[in-house]
C-alpha cells in the first residue's frame, strides 16, 4: 500500500509546479539534482478503483526529499480511501477522522536514480508549459496564444480634419470603408469573401467663391473576394455600387460603380509584385493602374508598400511584451510611416439656383504617421499631412477654382 501511495504522489507531482531548494552533488552519478522539492495543493486521481470510496480524486500535500541515493516521500492520507480497517488504523485515527502523516522510504539503485534525476540540459527547462524556468528568467514563446492569432481586418474607419475656411476650403472627413479600398495587402488571408457597407461624410467650411453644399455624403455596398490560384498567384477583386450625393440631388447622377482587380505574384518569401487596375468612378479620373512591389517580412522592422496609387513606407521603432502563464509573448508594435494618397471624389449636388450638377474635389496628400499594431490585427494610426494640388471642378464648368494648400490631422483604425 505504501508503495502505491508513493507512486500516486509521484503521479500528482507531474502536473504541478514545483520549486527547487539547495542543489547538491550526487555521490553516485555526480549529477546536480534538487535536494528538496515541495508541491503545494496538488491533486491526483487514484489509479485503480477502491471499494466503498467516496471519490477517486482527493487533495493532498506531498513532500519529497533525497539524500545521496535515499529518496523519501511524505504526505497526509485520508483514512476513507483504505479498504482494510487494520491498514487504515496504522495511518489515521478512524474514530476522530483526523488525517495523520504517512511516509515511505526506499533506497534506489544507481540506474533508477539516473532515471529519476536526469542530467540537466544547458538551458533550464520548466516542469510544465506554464512553469517559469528554474533560473527565474522570462523566456520568449515561439507560438502565440490562440486568442492572439492574427484576424483579418474587415473595416477601416477614419476621422480627419483638413484646415481651412472661406475660399481655402476646410472640411471634416468621416469614413467607414473596407480596408481593401484603401490598402492593398498581399499578406492578408486568402479566403476573405465579404459583403459590407461603405459610408462617408464630409462637412465643408467654405468656400465663398462658389456655391458648394455644406455636406457631401457617400454610401455603398461592397462585395469582394480573394482567389488563391496557386502558391504564387492571388487575385483580389471588389465591386462597390455606391451613391455620392448631397441628399438634395438623389438622381441617376449620384450612382457610381467603383471597382478594382488586383493580382499579387510572390517573387520570393516576403516579396510580391502587384499589378491591376482600379476604377475610382470619378469625373476627373476614370481608371488608374495598380502597379508596384511589396516587401512585407513577418518578423522584420521595415515594410515597403511601393504600390501606385498609394505608396507607403513603414519602420518599426518599438515592440512591447506581455506575459501570460509565465510565458513572454510579443505585444503591440509601434511604427513610423510615410505615405502618399489621392483624395477627393465626385458628388451629385444641387446648386444655389436648384439646378442639378456634379462636383469633383481632388487633392494630393503627403502623410506621416504613427501606427500601433496589435497582435490580433487591429491597427490604430495618428497621422498628419500636407495637402496640395487641390481643385474644385463642376461638370458644368461654372465656379471651378483651386483652393490653396493646407494641412491635415487624422486618426484611423483597422479592426
Amino acid at each position: 500500500m505504501h508503495r502505491w501511495l508513493a507512486f500516486a504522489g509521484l503521479w500528482g507531482l507531474a502536473g504541478t509546479v514545483a520549486y527547487a531548494g539547495e542543489l547538491t552533488l550526487s555521490p553516485i552519478t555526480n549529477l546536480k539534482r534538487p535536494r528538496i522539492f515541495e508541491v503545494r495543493g496538488t491533486q491526483f486521481t487514484l489509479l485503480k478503483d477502491l471499494p466503498n470510496r467516496q471519490a477517486s480524486t482527493f487533495d493532498t500535500q506531498i513532500g519529497m526529499a533525497s539524500d545521496g541515493n535515499l529518496v523519501e516521500f511524505r504526505g497526509p492520507v485520508l483514512d476513507k480511501i483504505f479498504t482494510d480497517e487494520e491498514e487504515a488504523d496504522e495511518t489515521s485515527d478512524s474514530q476522530s477522522g483526523r488525517i495523520l502523516m504517512t511516509q515511505y522510504s526506499e533506497e534506489l539503485q544507481e540506474g533508477q536514480l539516473e532515471n529519476t534525476f536526469p542530467s540537466p540540459s544547458t538551458v533550464p527547462t520548466p516542469l510544465s508549459k506554464e512553469a517559469i524556468p528554474l533560473d527565474g528568467t522570462p523566456r520568449d514563446a515561439t507560438v502565440k496564444p490562440k486568442a492572439d492569432e492574427h484576424q483579418f481586418q474587415n473595416q477601416y474607419s477614419s476621422l480627419a480634419w483638413i484646415a481651412g475656411a472661406n475660399d481655402r476650403l476646410g472640411m471634416i472627413e468621416l469614413l467607414f470603408n473596407p480596408p481593401s479600398r484603401v490598402w492593398y495587402d498581399p499578406t492578408r488571408p486568402v479566403t476573405t469573401t465579404f459583403v459590407d457597407i461603405e459610408w462617408g461624410a464630409r462637412w465643408l467650411n467654405g468656400p465663398d467663391v462658389t456655391d458648394l453644399p455644406p455636406q457631401l455624403f457617400n454610401i455603398g455596398i461592397n462585395v469582394g473576394d480573394r482567389f488563391q490560384f496557386n502558391n504564387d498567384i492571388m487575385v483580389d477583386v471588389m465591386l462597390s455600387p455606391s451613391w455620392y450625393t448631397d441628399f438634395s440631388n438623389k438622381g441617376v447622377q449620384s450612382f457610381r460603380m467603383p471597382w478594382h482587380l488586383v493580382t499579387y505574384y510572390t517573387i520570393e518569401e516576403d516579396w510580391y509584385w502587384v499589378t491591376g487596375v482600379t476604377d475610382l468612378a470619378r469625373d476627373d479620373i476614370k481608371y488608374l493602374p495598380v502597379l508596384g512591389t511589396v516587401y512585407a517580412p513577418k518578423e522584420g522592422d521595415v515594410r515597403l508598400d511601393l504600390v501606385f496609387p498609394r505608396p507607403k513606407i513603414s519602420r518599426k521603432f518599438a515592440q512591447s511584451q506581455k506575459v501570460e502563464n509565465g510565458l513572454t509573448f510579443k505585444g503591440s508594435s509601434y511604427w513610423l510611416t510615410l505615405s502618399g494618397e489621392l483624395g477627393g471624389g465626385s458628388w451629385a449636388i444641387s446648386r444655389e439656383n436648384r439646378a442639378y450638377d456634379v462636383v469633383t474635389y481632388r487633392d494630393y496628400r503627403l502623410v506621416a504617421g504613427l501606427e500601433s499594431r496589435r497582435t490580433n490585427g487591429q491597427i490604430t494610426r495618428l497621422e498628419g499631412g500636407w495637402i496640395l494640388g487641390r481643385s474644385v471642378d463642376y461638370r458644368t464648368n461654372i465656379g471651378n477654382y483651386n483652393p490653396s494648400d493646407t494641412f491635415m490631422i487624422r486618426i484611423s483604425t483597422e479592426y
